[in-house]
């Protein structure tokens, strides 16, 4: 739109990091709040993308706390060994959803129709 001078895109691109971050929060509800770092670690990155990007921080600024994700990054691991991996269930549909982790589901029905 802005290449053939229809309307100016320049200020929508400042918001696009708010995207992720609804992104982010999507994933978070989808799973049930089970799936914590991957999503969080997508808002908190998105989020410090929009604050430099509106000029309320600088990157140098905010480089400095990288070692929080590492750190979460080491606390998923360690808890994703504590977790169950499989959950059962018994419903003839599934319906699942997976961002920066995945989904391992045993259906027992005897009705099975199909999953999404």
């Amino acid at each position: 739109m802005d290449s053939t001078n229809v309307a100016p895109t320049r200020s929508l691109l400042t918001y696009a990091p708010s995207l992720f971050v609804l992104v982010g929060l999507w994933a978070f509800v989808q799973s049930g709040f089970r799936n914590v770092v991957g999503p969080a670690v997508l808002v908190v990155v998105a989020g410090a993308w929009q604050l430099v990007a509106l000029g309320y921080a600088t990157v140098s600024e905010l480089v400095v706390y990288w070692p929080v994700l590492v750190i979460a990054f080491g606390l998923s691991v360690v808890l994703g060994q504590y977790r169950s991996r499989v959950a059962t269930t018994d419903d003839s549909h599934d319906s699942l959803f997976a961002a920066f982790g995945g989904v391992e589901r045993r259906n027992t029905s005897k009705t099975f129709v199909g999953a999404t």
